[in-house]
């Protein structure tokens, strides 16, 4: 029995030695009628002119403090308050810097207030008017007929490897399908939003449209035009076409046909970008499969297209000659510069007649296998988009990618930028999922509709999805 106390004492000593030891280190309720309750704050030098006064409101159970957006050029660094505090209470210093990184908009910080033995902390939170999209879960909605097991089913003409191109404008999706006679048609977006896009399809007239290793291969969508061709593999036997629908009704016209082009090279119609501006004027790419030649064609009024197109020799090096199927050619809004990506080829900045102005690093980032490469711009910000394609393991599954590249004064310093970020991070992302495939045709879109930001991205064997993004709320 002894033996049993005599144990029992030297486990018991050292707890309430630790006991105490805890008890000393614990904080301790502070005796006093010191209050320090911040009642209310204004910002006393706002504005350009420093002149300009802010009134905050505090939360004094999440013990926040917010304010307003500010005017652009508030001094920062030298934040003055004016504030009711608890009698004898002060703050902790009489200006505060609330400088921001570069690109920021939100800066947060502590502020203290203390009486006597008492003090009281408060995060307060100043900002800019908040611009670009907002990419919240909670905000944005996912209309998903992809392979990604939290949708619904796969949109069943991408199965097969048999759509390799779609398109989008904010109004329609187009799915150019190389199957079924029914499989060149149109999705409203009303209907994909309402989960009705293949009961409520529109399936495009098809008159005339014959010739060509596939009859259709390729499509596009440019200010409520429809652009579709067929696939070549040799001009005298079957001519390349171009074919336009004046709207979703109409019966098609052939704008293009070529029959022979010397120096040309053989099989075009596996991609077709077409940059058109909203008077139906610009350039029409085709890009070979062997990554030797592209052919330009220079378009008029929407349906007056060159008949002979300048013809562009491709480096026999990396990175042109990985371009192959997958490439596209997407100028950037508002200049004579383009978008030039493929699956094995890294993101190139380029002019119309394929000079290269600028590559992003093939080690950053962004995945190598981006391709449809766009910028768009919304809400005063500037985004990179492009979706992913998986010809083989181990590429990653087709992934829709959003980037914001608003920092840079034109779109080669904002690509530069991008590149040299310590951590590269999409401020969106999303799986389409889906299996191998030997000819992982790709494509995205986007369009602004009723102040909402809409993007749509796809490949082949594993649908499509598109995305609704509202402005970034202050």
């Amino acid at each position: 029995m002894k033996k049993i106390y005599k144990y029992i004492a030297l486990i018991v000593t050292p707890l309430c030695l630790m006991i105490t030891a805890c008890d000393e280190d614990l904080p301790k309720n502070v005796e006093s009628n010191d209050f320090t309750i911040l009642e209310s704050i204004s910002i006393v030098n706002a504005g350009l002119n420093g002149d300009s006064t802010v009134m905050g409101k505090v939360d004094e159970i999440a013990k926040k403090v917010s304010f307003p957006s500010l005017k652009e050029g508030t001094v920062l660094d030298k934040m003055r308050f004016e504030v009711k505090l608890s009698q004898g209470a002060q703050m902790d210093a009489e200006t505060y810097d609330f400088t921001m990184n570069e690109g920021d908009r939100k800066k947060s910080r502590i502020l203290t207030v203390s009486n006597g033995k008492r003090y009281r902390e408060y995060m307060a939170t100043i900002s800019y008017p908040q611009f670009g999209a907002d990419f919240s879960p909670q905000n944005s909605r996912i209309f998903d007929y992809s392979s990604n097991p939290l949708g619904q089913d796969m949109y069943p003409d991408f199965g097969a490897m048999s759509t390799r191109s779609a398109a989008f404008d904010g109004e329609h999706a187009l799915i150019v399908s190389r199957l079924a006679e029914s499989s060149l048609h149109l999705l409203k977006l009303e209907d994909i939003i309402a989960n009705k896009a293949a009961p409520n399809k529109i399936n495009l007239d098809r008159t005339g449209i014959a010739g060509g290793t596939y009859t259709i291969s390729s499509g596009a969508l440019a200010h409520k035009h429809i652009y579709v061709c067929n696939l070549t593999t040799a001009f005298a036997t079957s001519p390349l076409k171009l074919y336009h629908w004046e709207s979703p009704s109409a019966t098609p016209q052939l704008i293009l046909e070529v029959k022979a082009l010397e120096g040309a090279g053989a099989r075009y119609g596996d991609n077709m970008s077409v940059n058109i501006d909203e008077k139906g004027n610009g350039y029409i790419f085709f890009g070979d499969l062997a990554s030797t030649r592209m052919l330009r064609f220079e378009v008029a009024n929407f349906t007056e297209v060159s008949a002979t197109p300048k013809i562009i020799s491709l480096q026999a090096s990396a990175p042109e000659k990985d371009l192959g199927a997958w490439m596209t050619y997407n100028q950037v809004p508002g200049t004579s510069n383009y978008l030039n990506t493929s699956y094995a080829s890294p993101i190139m900045l380029v002019d119309a007649d394929k000079n290269v102005i600028y590559t992003m690093k093939a080690t950053a980032g962004i995945p190598l296998q981006c391709v449809d490469a766009r910028i768009l711009e919304f809400n005063n910000e500037r985004y990179l988009l492009a979706t992913t394609a998986r010809r083989a393991e181990p590429n990653p599954f087709p992934t829709v990618y959003i980037y914001n590249i608003s920092n840079g004064e034109t779109i080669q310093d904002a690509l530069e930028n991008l590149d040299n970020r310590e951590t590269i991070e999409p401020v969106f992302s999303f799986s389409l999922n889906g299996l191998n495939n030997g000819a992982p045709g790709t494509n995205t879109g986007w369009a602004i509709v009723d102040s909402k930001l809409y993007v749509f991205g796809s490949s082949a064997n594993a649908g499509f999805a598109v995305f609704e993004f509202p402005e970034n709320a202050d």
